[in-house]
């Protein structure tokens, strides 16, 4: 087991991340929720960027797992999904559509599930099928 002192800095700001929102109503004083509120959305704002870099990782496993973690509905994940769409590993595409779902694109969005649905991966395809239809 890691003692606190051997966890990654990572690891520790992660799991601060984790617990804030049930933390927050915890804080008595409206300033105090207000700043960690601020924090939270600080450190989740530098988080996307770095996850949003990790998109061009050589490990298919870390961008597939980059797709997973823009499902965040927020509009600067739509062109690094996009972008994963395009992935050689099917398992990234497939993430990638699925991610999208539910999602409000524009035509190039649009444009890039239609040709996913023509994909070689039947799971590629009807992510992306799925995604058009949500």
């Amino acid at each position: 087991m890691l003692s606190e002192r051997s966890t990654p800095t990572g690891v520790r700001r992660a799991k601060l991340f984790g617990a804030m929102p049930s933390l927050l109503p915890k804080f008595r004083q409206e300033k105090t929720r207000v700043y960690a509120g601020q924090a939270l959305r600080e450190f989740r704002d530098a988080a996307l960027g770095v996850i949003i870099a990790a998109a061009h990782d050589k490990d298919p496993e870390v961008r597939q797992t980059v797709a997973g973690l823009l499902r965040l509905s927020d509009p600067r994940t739509i062109e690094p999904l996009l972008s994963l769409l395009a992935d050689q590993d099917p398992s990234v595409r497939e993430e990638a559509a699925t991610s999208l779902y539910g999602r409000t694109l524009d035509e190039q969005g649009v444009h890039a599930l239609i040709t996913a649905i023509g994909d070689e991966n039947g799971c590629v395809s009807g992510a992306a099928l799925a995604t058009l239809r949500s």
